[in-house]
Protein backbone atom coordinates (compact mmCIF):
# COMPACT_ATOMS: atom_id res chain seq x y z
CA UNK A 1 0.00 0.00 0.00
CA UNK A 2 1.12 3.22 -0.95
CA UNK A 3 1.88 5.99 1.31
CA UNK A 4 -0.62 8.84 -0.44
CA UNK A 5 -3.51 5.58 -0.33
CA UNK A 6 -2.64 5.17 3.83
CA UNK A 7 -3.22 9.07 4.28
CA UNK A 8 -6.37 8.81 2.88
CA UNK A 9 -8.15 6.85 5.65
CA UNK A 10 -7.83 10.17 8.43
CA UNK A 11 -10.58 9.16 10.70
CA UNK A 12 -8.69 6.23 11.20
CA UNK A 13 -5.17 7.33 11.58
CA UNK A 14 -6.34 10.16 13.96
CA UNK A 15 -8.63 7.15 15.83
CA UNK A 16 -5.43 5.06 16.12
CA UNK A 17 -3.00 8.05 17.59
CA UNK A 18 -5.59 8.84 19.94
CA UNK A 19 -5.51 5.30 21.13
CA UNK A 20 -2.00 4.56 21.56
CA UNK A 21 -2.06 7.76 23.94
CA UNK A 22 -4.95 6.16 26.37
CA UNK A 23 -3.04 3.09 25.93
CA UNK A 24 0.16 4.32 26.70
CA UNK A 25 -1.35 6.48 29.70
CA UNK A 26 -1.17 3.16 31.61
CA UNK A 27 2.08 1.84 30.48
CA UNK A 28 5.29 2.68 32.53
CA UNK A 29 6.45 6.21 32.57
CA UNK A 30 8.75 6.11 35.43
CA UNK A 31 11.03 4.07 36.75
CA UNK A 32 12.91 3.51 39.67
CA UNK A 33 16.55 2.37 40.21
CA UNK A 34 16.62 -0.35 42.20
CA UNK A 35 20.22 0.23 42.51
CA UNK A 36 19.78 3.27 44.53
CA UNK A 37 20.91 2.45 48.30
CA UNK A 38 18.82 5.39 49.70
CA UNK A 39 15.14 4.04 49.48
CA UNK A 40 14.68 0.63 50.39
CA UNK A 41 12.51 -0.19 47.33
CA UNK A 42 12.65 -2.51 44.74
CA UNK A 43 12.32 -1.91 41.27
CA UNK A 44 8.89 -0.06 41.13
CA UNK A 45 7.50 1.49 37.76
CA UNK A 46 4.93 4.53 37.61
CA UNK A 47 2.05 4.87 34.87
CA UNK A 48 0.03 8.29 34.07
CA UNK A 49 -2.54 6.71 36.20
CA UNK A 50 -0.50 5.60 38.82
CA UNK A 51 0.93 9.17 39.43
CA UNK A 52 -2.55 10.42 39.38
CA UNK A 53 -3.90 7.86 41.99
CA UNK A 54 -0.40 8.91 44.34
CA UNK A 55 -1.27 12.65 44.51
CA UNK A 56 -2.97 12.72 47.72
CA UNK A 57 -0.19 10.39 49.01
CA UNK A 58 2.98 12.49 47.59
CA UNK A 59 1.93 16.44 49.06
CA UNK A 60 3.77 15.46 51.39
CA UNK A 61 6.76 14.04 50.22
CA UNK A 62 7.19 16.64 47.46
CA UNK A 63 6.79 19.45 49.82
CA UNK A 64 9.46 18.21 52.22
CA UNK A 65 11.86 17.42 48.59
CA UNK A 66 10.75 21.45 47.36
CA UNK A 67 11.63 23.07 50.79
CA UNK A 68 14.55 21.53 50.47
CA UNK A 69 15.04 22.59 47.06
CA UNK A 70 14.31 25.88 47.12
CA UNK A 71 11.11 25.66 45.46
CA UNK A 72 8.41 25.68 47.99
CA UNK A 73 5.52 26.15 45.57
CA UNK A 74 5.62 22.35 44.46
CA UNK A 75 2.91 21.29 47.24
CA UNK A 76 0.11 23.45 45.44
CA UNK A 77 1.64 22.67 42.34
CA UNK A 78 0.94 19.16 42.55
CA UNK A 79 -2.79 19.12 42.56
CA UNK A 80 -2.46 19.81 38.93
CA UNK A 81 -1.65 16.58 38.13
CA UNK A 82 -5.55 15.57 38.33
CA UNK A 83 -5.08 17.45 34.86
CA UNK A 84 -3.63 14.64 33.51
CA UNK A 85 -6.71 12.94 33.55
CA UNK A 86 -7.94 14.62 30.51
CA UNK A 87 -5.40 12.72 28.24
CA UNK A 88 -7.58 9.31 28.26
CA UNK A 89 -10.45 11.10 28.84
CA UNK A 90 -10.17 13.16 25.38
CA UNK A 91 -9.20 10.49 23.58
CA UNK A 92 -11.82 8.30 24.63
CA UNK A 93 -14.17 11.20 23.94
CA UNK A 94 -12.72 11.47 20.69
CA UNK A 95 -12.50 7.98 19.59
CA UNK A 96 -16.23 8.28 19.92
CA UNK A 97 -16.83 11.11 18.25
CA UNK A 98 -15.00 10.04 15.49
CA UNK A 99 -17.30 6.60 15.56
CA UNK A 100 -20.02 8.76 15.44
CA UNK A 101 -18.55 10.41 12.68
CA UNK A 102 -19.36 13.63 14.67
CA UNK A 103 -17.78 17.32 13.47
CA UNK A 104 -15.87 18.03 16.56
CA UNK A 105 -13.94 14.89 16.92
CA UNK A 106 -11.24 16.58 14.64
CA UNK A 107 -11.32 19.09 17.11
CA UNK A 108 -11.04 16.70 19.95
CA UNK A 109 -8.51 14.55 18.42
CA UNK A 110 -6.01 17.91 18.03
CA UNK A 111 -6.51 19.20 21.48
CA UNK A 112 -5.60 15.56 23.18
CA UNK A 113 -2.50 15.94 21.11
CA UNK A 114 -1.74 19.22 22.17
CA UNK A 115 -2.39 18.74 25.72
CA UNK A 116 -0.25 15.63 25.70
CA UNK A 117 2.43 17.54 24.03
CA UNK A 118 2.59 20.00 26.58
CA UNK A 119 2.37 17.75 29.69
CA UNK A 120 5.12 15.80 28.19
CA UNK A 121 7.45 18.61 27.52
CA UNK A 122 6.03 20.33 30.88
CA UNK A 123 7.34 17.29 32.47
CA UNK A 124 10.51 17.23 31.02
CA UNK A 125 11.07 21.35 32.06
CA UNK A 126 10.10 20.99 35.37
CA UNK A 127 12.43 17.87 36.05
CA UNK A 128 15.34 20.26 34.57
CA UNK A 129 14.10 22.92 36.39
CA UNK A 130 17.42 23.52 38.81
CA UNK A 131 20.87 21.53 38.86
CA UNK A 132 19.53 19.87 42.43
CA UNK A 133 16.70 18.72 40.75
CA UNK A 134 18.57 17.02 37.94
CA UNK A 135 20.51 15.33 39.58
CA UNK A 136 17.95 13.81 42.10
CA UNK A 137 15.43 13.21 39.07
CA UNK A 138 18.14 11.22 36.82
CA UNK A 139 19.44 9.22 39.69
CA UNK A 140 16.36 8.27 41.15
CA UNK A 141 13.91 7.72 37.74
CA UNK A 142 14.55 6.64 34.52
CA UNK A 143 11.45 7.93 31.91
CA UNK A 144 9.37 4.68 30.69
CA UNK A 145 8.06 3.17 27.61
CA UNK A 146 4.81 4.56 27.84
CA UNK A 147 6.31 8.04 28.31
CA UNK A 148 7.86 8.09 24.98
CA UNK A 149 5.47 5.83 23.27
CA UNK A 150 2.83 8.94 24.60
CA UNK A 151 5.07 11.30 23.74
CA UNK A 152 6.18 10.22 20.35
CA UNK A 153 2.57 9.98 19.55
CA UNK A 154 1.84 13.14 20.12
CA UNK A 155 3.91 14.50 18.05
CA UNK A 156 3.20 12.27 15.17
CA UNK A 157 -0.48 13.36 15.85
CA UNK A 158 0.31 17.14 16.09
CA UNK A 159 2.47 16.59 12.50
CA UNK A 160 -0.62 14.57 11.06
CA UNK A 161 -2.88 16.94 11.53
CA UNK A 162 -0.73 20.20 10.79
CA UNK A 163 -0.82 18.41 7.77
CA UNK A 164 -4.29 17.84 7.08
CA UNK A 165 -5.20 21.11 8.38
CA UNK A 166 -2.10 22.76 5.04
CA UNK A 167 -3.72 19.60 3.23
CA UNK A 168 -7.23 22.25 3.30
CA UNK A 169 -9.10 19.04 3.23
CA UNK A 170 -11.44 19.83 5.80
CA UNK A 171 -11.99 16.18 7.68
CA UNK A 172 -15.61 15.58 7.60
CA UNK A 173 -16.74 12.57 9.76
CA UNK A 174 -20.13 12.78 9.21
CA UNK A 175 -20.08 11.73 5.50
CA UNK A 176 -20.41 7.89 4.53
CA UNK A 177 -16.87 5.74 3.92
Amino acid sequence: MRLSNLLQHKQTILMSISLILVVGFFLPWLTMDPNFSMFATSKASFSGMSLVMGINFAVQMISAFGTAYNFPASANVIYLGYLLLLIPLLGIAAIILSGLRHKLAFRFHLIQYAFALFVFMAMAIVSNINAEMRELVGNVTNTGFGFYLCFLAAVIGIVYSVYVIKEGKKIDFTQEI
